[in-house]
Protein backbone atom coordinates (compact mmCIF):
# COMPACT_ATOMS: atom_id res chain seq x y z
CA UNK A 1 0.00 0.00 0.00
CA UNK A 2 1.44 3.65 -1.07
CA UNK A 3 2.61 5.97 1.88
CA UNK A 4 -0.16 8.08 0.93
CA UNK A 5 -3.03 5.87 0.86
CA UNK A 6 -1.79 4.68 4.22
CA UNK A 7 -1.81 8.06 5.57
CA UNK A 8 -5.33 9.11 4.56
CA UNK A 9 -7.10 5.79 6.09
CA UNK A 10 -5.28 6.96 8.91
CA UNK A 11 -6.62 10.22 9.08
CA UNK A 12 -9.94 8.87 8.38
CA UNK A 13 -9.76 6.18 11.48
CA UNK A 14 -8.94 9.32 13.56
CA UNK A 15 -11.84 11.80 12.19
CA UNK A 16 -14.15 8.72 12.81
CA UNK A 17 -13.29 8.02 16.47
CA UNK A 18 -12.92 11.89 17.17
CA UNK A 19 -16.74 12.55 15.79
CA UNK A 20 -17.49 9.23 18.16
CA UNK A 21 -16.01 10.71 21.05
CA UNK A 22 -17.63 14.08 20.65
CA UNK A 23 -20.83 12.62 20.17
CA UNK A 24 -20.43 10.52 23.15
CA UNK A 25 -19.59 13.92 25.35
CA UNK A 26 -22.66 15.68 24.29
CA UNK A 27 -25.93 16.25 26.30
CA UNK A 28 -28.68 13.92 26.58
CA UNK A 29 -31.76 15.44 25.48
CA UNK A 30 -35.42 14.12 25.57
CA UNK A 31 -38.22 15.28 24.09
CA UNK A 32 -40.14 17.37 26.81
CA UNK A 33 -43.66 16.75 27.95
CA UNK A 34 -45.76 19.60 29.39
CA UNK A 35 -49.36 19.41 31.18
CA UNK A 36 -51.40 21.93 30.25
CA UNK A 37 -54.93 22.85 32.27
CA UNK A 38 -57.58 25.55 30.67
CA UNK A 39 -59.38 27.29 33.03
CA UNK A 40 -62.66 27.99 33.81
CA UNK A 41 -63.65 24.37 32.73
CA UNK A 42 -67.20 25.71 32.30
CA UNK A 43 -68.10 29.01 31.83
CA UNK A 44 -71.45 30.78 30.68
CA UNK A 45 -70.34 32.54 28.02
CA UNK A 46 -69.47 36.64 27.51
CA UNK A 47 -66.02 38.64 28.49
CA UNK A 48 -63.74 36.52 30.42
CA UNK A 49 -60.47 35.90 30.65
CA UNK A 50 -58.57 32.29 29.97
CA UNK A 51 -56.36 30.87 32.20
CA UNK A 52 -53.95 28.32 30.31
CA UNK A 53 -51.20 26.65 33.19
CA UNK A 54 -48.29 25.28 31.40
CA UNK A 55 -45.83 22.61 33.37
CA UNK A 56 -42.75 21.49 32.00
CA UNK A 57 -42.89 17.90 33.09
CA UNK A 58 -39.08 16.71 31.61
CA UNK A 59 -37.64 14.70 33.87
CA UNK A 60 -34.51 15.40 32.31
CA UNK A 61 -34.16 18.82 32.63
CA UNK A 62 -32.45 20.07 29.69
CA UNK A 63 -35.48 20.80 27.66
CA UNK A 64 -36.85 23.94 28.41
CA UNK A 65 -40.50 25.60 27.20
CA UNK A 66 -39.40 28.77 24.99
CA UNK A 67 -43.02 29.14 23.20
CA UNK A 68 -46.43 28.57 23.23
CA UNK A 69 -49.20 29.01 20.79
CA UNK A 70 -52.91 29.17 21.88
CA UNK A 71 -54.96 29.06 19.03
CA UNK A 72 -58.87 29.73 19.17
CA UNK A 73 -61.70 26.96 19.35
CA UNK A 74 -63.99 27.20 15.80
CA UNK A 75 -66.58 29.89 15.90
CA UNK A 76 -70.35 27.89 16.49
CA UNK A 77 -73.52 29.88 14.63
CA UNK A 78 -74.25 33.12 16.21
CA UNK A 79 -71.43 33.48 18.41
CA UNK A 80 -68.98 36.27 18.30
CA UNK A 81 -65.30 36.13 17.35
CA UNK A 82 -62.57 36.17 20.24
CA UNK A 83 -60.28 39.50 20.36
CA UNK A 84 -57.90 39.31 22.73
CA UNK A 85 -57.49 42.73 24.44
CA UNK A 86 -54.73 41.62 27.33
CA UNK A 87 -52.31 38.73 28.34
CA UNK A 88 -50.42 37.72 30.83
CA UNK A 89 -47.04 36.56 30.34
CA UNK A 90 -43.48 35.45 32.68
CA UNK A 91 -40.97 38.03 32.51
CA UNK A 92 -38.71 38.36 29.22
CA UNK A 93 -41.76 37.15 26.89
CA UNK A 94 -43.71 38.84 24.06
CA UNK A 95 -47.39 38.23 23.54
CA UNK A 96 -48.07 38.24 19.39
CA UNK A 97 -51.82 38.11 18.25
CA UNK A 98 -52.18 36.72 14.67
CA UNK A 99 -55.59 37.97 14.18
CA UNK A 100 -55.73 36.09 10.63
CA UNK A 101 -54.63 32.44 12.06
CA UNK A 102 -56.58 33.19 15.09
CA UNK A 103 -53.90 32.51 17.59
CA UNK A 104 -51.53 34.30 20.19
CA UNK A 105 -48.02 33.55 20.44
CA UNK A 106 -45.99 33.73 23.74
CA UNK A 107 -42.51 33.37 22.84
CA UNK A 108 -39.19 34.16 25.13
CA UNK A 109 -37.20 37.04 23.61
CA UNK A 110 -33.94 34.93 25.10
CA UNK A 111 -33.71 31.21 24.89
CA UNK A 112 -31.16 31.41 27.64
CA UNK A 113 -32.49 33.33 30.10
CA UNK A 114 -36.34 33.07 30.04
CA UNK A 115 -37.81 29.85 29.76
CA UNK A 116 -40.24 27.49 31.77
CA UNK A 117 -37.74 24.88 33.00
CA UNK A 118 -38.12 21.56 34.01
CA UNK A 119 -40.82 21.02 36.70
CA UNK A 120 -41.88 24.63 36.41
CA UNK A 121 -45.12 25.87 35.41
CA UNK A 122 -46.35 29.52 34.41
CA UNK A 123 -50.52 30.35 33.94
CA UNK A 124 -50.93 32.51 30.88
CA UNK A 125 -53.58 34.78 30.64
CA UNK A 126 -55.63 35.45 27.83
CA UNK A 127 -58.67 38.77 28.43
CA UNK A 128 -60.81 38.45 25.68
CA UNK A 129 -63.62 41.22 24.81
CA UNK A 130 -66.25 39.03 24.60
CA UNK A 131 -65.89 35.05 23.83
CA UNK A 132 -68.28 32.38 22.97
CA UNK A 133 -71.93 32.47 23.33
CA UNK A 134 -73.15 29.17 22.25
CA UNK A 135 -73.85 25.97 24.73
CA UNK A 136 -71.86 23.38 23.86
CA UNK A 137 -67.71 22.15 23.36
CA UNK A 138 -65.09 24.18 22.29
CA UNK A 139 -61.62 22.91 21.35
CA UNK A 140 -58.77 25.39 21.63
CA UNK A 141 -55.71 23.66 20.18
CA UNK A 142 -52.65 24.26 22.55
CA UNK A 143 -48.93 23.93 21.39
CA UNK A 144 -45.56 23.90 23.01
CA UNK A 145 -41.78 23.81 21.80
CA UNK A 146 -38.76 24.02 23.64
CA UNK A 147 -35.20 25.42 22.75
CA UNK A 148 -34.32 21.69 21.12
CA UNK A 149 -37.22 23.24 18.05
CA UNK A 150 -39.15 19.91 19.61
CA UNK A 151 -42.69 21.58 19.19
CA UNK A 152 -45.99 19.31 20.79
CA UNK A 153 -49.43 19.72 20.45
CA UNK A 154 -52.43 19.13 22.62
CA UNK A 155 -55.84 19.56 22.29
CA UNK A 156 -58.19 20.99 25.64
CA UNK A 157 -61.73 21.52 26.27
CA UNK A 158 -64.24 23.81 27.76
CA UNK A 159 -67.65 24.30 27.59
CA UNK A 160 -70.52 26.44 28.12
CA UNK A 161 -73.58 25.65 29.92
CA UNK A 162 -76.18 28.20 30.80
CA UNK A 163 -79.42 26.49 31.10
CA UNK A 164 -79.78 25.32 34.65
CA UNK A 165 -80.56 22.16 36.77
CA UNK A 166 -84.03 20.35 36.44
CA UNK A 167 -84.83 19.80 39.80
CA UNK A 168 -88.40 17.83 40.57
CA UNK A 169 -89.92 16.95 43.75
CA UNK A 170 -91.47 13.26 44.03
CA UNK A 171 -92.60 13.47 47.76
CA UNK A 172 -94.85 14.83 49.26
CA UNK A 173 -97.27 15.76 46.11
CA UNK A 174 -97.71 19.27 45.53
CA UNK A 175 -100.47 20.10 46.97
CA UNK A 176 -100.73 17.35 49.27
CA UNK A 177 -101.26 17.28 53.42
CA UNK A 178 -97.95 16.68 55.22
CA UNK A 179 -97.14 15.25 58.63
CA UNK A 180 -94.32 15.86 60.30
CA UNK A 181 -92.57 13.60 62.44
CA UNK A 182 -91.67 13.39 66.12
CA UNK A 183 -89.32 11.26 67.61
CA UNK A 184 -88.70 12.86 71.33
CA UNK A 185 -87.36 15.47 72.96
CA UNK A 186 -85.01 17.20 71.99
CA UNK A 187 -84.72 16.26 68.98
CA UNK A 188 -86.99 18.45 66.16
CA UNK A 189 -89.51 17.55 64.22
CA UNK A 190 -88.95 16.54 60.41
CA UNK A 191 -90.52 15.68 57.26
CA UNK A 192 -88.53 13.13 54.72
CA UNK A 193 -88.74 14.66 50.71
CA UNK A 194 -87.84 12.63 47.95
CA UNK A 195 -86.66 14.64 44.51
CA UNK A 196 -84.32 13.91 41.74
CA UNK A 197 -82.44 16.42 39.86
CA UNK A 198 -80.90 16.55 36.57
CA UNK A 199 -78.78 18.62 33.82
CA UNK A 200 -78.88 17.93 30.57
CA UNK A 201 -77.86 20.77 28.57
CA UNK A 202 -78.64 20.59 24.87
CA UNK A 203 -74.33 18.82 24.47
CA UNK A 204 -73.53 15.31 25.93
CA UNK A 205 -71.13 17.11 27.91
CA UNK A 206 -72.60 18.97 30.35
CA UNK A 207 -71.49 20.38 33.65
CA UNK A 208 -73.09 18.15 35.64
CA UNK A 209 -74.84 18.83 38.96
CA UNK A 210 -72.67 20.01 41.48
CA UNK A 211 -74.08 20.64 44.59
CA UNK A 212 -77.33 19.39 46.01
Amino acid sequence: MKKSALLTLIILLISINLVGILLSIQPVRAEHTAVIDILPKYYRGGPETKIFKVTNLDLNGADRIVLFVVAFPDIKEGDTNYKPVDYDKPDGWKATYEKTLRQVIFESLDWELYYIGAGDFYPFKIVFEEGPKQQGRYEWTLTTSDDAEIAHTYYRYQWIDITSPTVTIDYPEDNSDVYATYEGWPEPYYLWTNGTVSDEPPSPEGSGVKHV
